[in-house]
Order: structure tokens, then sequence, then C-alpha cells
């Protein structure tokens, strides 16, 4: 779906925010960074990640990316896009006693 932004118009799928209304979505691009960077890291396409990227900068999604904990996708897409090297995370077994 196209989205219009103070930049243009952006285009973004409308699955990346299956929990929004879509009348909502323009209003939460321009207004939420630090909750669609994230989504669209672990969720967006490649081009979808440039897009975002283009949008906020990357300097303000490198402050994003530092401040929240990203799955293990979206630390590997931070990495390669934003060429941020974040923390490991605590080691978790995949199956609990």
């Amino acid at each position: 779906m196209e989205i219009q932004t103070n930049k243009g118009t952006i285009c973004l799928a409308r699955e990346l925010f299956w929990d929004i209304p879509e009348s909502n979505i323009s209003a939460t691009v321009a207004q939420s960074p630090e909750w669609v960077v994230p989504r669209v890291l672990e969720y967006g396409t490649l081009e979808e990640i440039r897009a975002i990227i283009e949008l906020y900068g990357a300097s303000k999604a490198i402050e994003i990316v530092k401040s929240v904990q990203l799955k293990p996708m979206a630390r590997s897409m931070a990495y390669l896009f934003l060429d941020v090297d974040l923390p490991k995370l605590e080691e978790r077994p995949l199956f609990y006693k």
C-alpha cells in the first residue's frame, strides 16, 4: 500500500500493520518511528527496509534499534543495512524443562 509522508510516498505492505486499522497507518508511520522501524526490520522486505531508513534517516533508525530488543532476523537486518553490531542476546534454550 502507498503511504503519504512528508518526504513523499513510500510503499509498505498492509500486512506489516495487521494490528492497526488501515485509516491509522499513515499517522502511525508519521508519528511512531520507534514502533515502525523494528516492525519493518522484523517482517518487511528489503525494499521496505530501505524505504523506512530513507524516511527516518539512518541515525534515527540506529538510535531506535539500539533502544529496543530485536528478534534475530531484525538484528541481522540492522547489521546489514545500518552497520550496527548489537550486543548478543542472552542465550535461551529452544525447549524449556
